[in-house]
């Protein structure tokens, strides 16, 4: 789907980030409160894990979100 220019990398990049909240969030939080010794560090790497996927899905978004007035664009260039 790349080649015939249907997919976008941002797409791919922000579905990527969005699954890798999971490892950032349990496995951070894990090591940090295993190592760390409070609470507070595993709230923390909840934090970025959090901060990771909502940067993901507004990555996605931004994208739909432009595909869709691109095609509004080109539906009202091919009507005049």
């Amino acid at each position: 789907m790349l080649k015939r220019e249907n997919l976008s990398l941002v797409i791919i990049l922000g579905i990527i980030m969005m699954m890798l909240f999971d490892v950032l969030g349990i496995k951070g939080g894990e090591l940090f409160l295993r190592f760390g010794g409070g609470e507070g560090h595993g709230y923390f790497a909840a934090m970025c894990a959090v901060f990771t996927f909502v940067n993901g899905f507004l990555l996605v978004t931004t994208v739909i979100i432009m595909f869709i007035i691109r095609v509004i664009r080109n539906k009202k260039r091919i009507s005049s």
